[in-house]
């Protein structure tokens, strides 16, 4: 393996999960969210990396994470299954960086966790995250605009 593949890797795994947790439009009122990511790929394991996030106050993190899969819009959701406090649903994405993907969320009052599986032409990552609500204020920032396709 490459170490040059498992840094891309990892960054894609990041990028996916700090997606999950922005916003496409200025929300006035958010809700600031500790977020533990670790990382798993071919063989070895990242240290998990936790972060503070802002989602809006009236948005869930599933919520928030289906509304950012497509950020780059070369990616769809297909298959989306809700059912009590648990969401999935499979994600593909074509371009420079094709990749096939699940993810799974169970949310509670103050916390959400999730796994998503995405394999690529180089190898499969498992990407987990932990998710608690810190109750603070917070102002969500907009997400960059999706790309546009000429």
């Amino acid at each position: 393996m490459k170490m040059k593949l498992g840094l891309k890797l990892f960054i894609f795994a990041v990028m996916i999960g700090a997606a999950c947790c922005t916003v496409f439009a200025q929300e006035d009122k958010g809700e600031k969210w500790s977020m533990k990511i670790s990382v798993s790929m071919m063989g070895f394991s990242m240290p998990a990396q936790t972060s503070e996030v802002c989602l809006p106050a009236n948005q869930s993190p599933d919520e928030a994470m289906m509304q950012q899969q497509n950020i780059g819009g070369d990616c769809q959701i297909s298959n989306l299954q809700r059912s009590g406090n648990k969401t999935s649903a499979d994600i593909k994405c074509g371009g420079k960086d094709k990749m096939e993907g699940r993810f799974e969320i169970e949310t509670a009052d103050d916390t959400t966790r999730g796994t998503m599986t995405a394999k690529t032409s180089d190898g499969e990552m498992v990407m987990k995250y932990d998710m608690t609500r810190l109750k603070q204020e917070c102002v969500p920032q907009a997400a960059p605009k999706a790309k546009q396709k000429r």
